[in-house]
């Protein structure tokens, strides 16, 4: 029988969770006919949540924990698809805002994660989620 206090199957543990709520997101979101992954959904909700109308691609990375590289690939796609511009800062081209395509899209995208967040919460008490939210939010804290 499983140890349910055995804290070394944590990790593995946070990453089951969280590739089965990227597979549900992604699902998620081509069911709702939105054309993003959960990579590019990430940076929106990143933008969207700025305070200021523009981020560099190198914050958007910082803030995410990803990859330069792979923010590039991913930010290249969402100005192809018109739901970010870029811009110059200090000569280069890596100053990213929303369009208006994007910021249109939201409710729409806030109605998917709350589908995606309701289904994955499904059994459990108030107390649990509030209790999983503030482990993970400490868990965030330290690093």
């Amino acid at each position: 029988m499983e140890d349910p206090n055995d804290i070394t199957k944590l990790g593995y543990y946070l990453n089951r969770a969280f590739t089965r709520l990227v597979d549900d997101l992604d699902c998620a979101l081509r069911k709702a006919g939105i054309p993003l992954n959960h990579s590019q959904f990430s940076i929106l909700q990143v933008l969207s949540r700025n305070n200021s109308d523009t981020m560099s691609q190198r914050e958007i990375a910082k803030r995410l924990g990803k990859d330069p590289a792979a923010i590039s690939r991913s930010v290249i796609y969402l100005e192809r698809e018109g739901f970010v511009a870029r811009y110059p800062v200090n000569g280069c081209k890596n100053g990213v805002s929303l369009t208006e395509k994007a910021k249109e899209l939201q409710p729409q995208i806030k109605a998917v994660i709350k589908e995606v967040t309701s289904k994955a919460c499904i059994g459990m008490s108030k107390q649990q989620i509030n209790s999983g939210m503030s482990f993970l939010t400490n868990l965030l804290k330290q690093h």
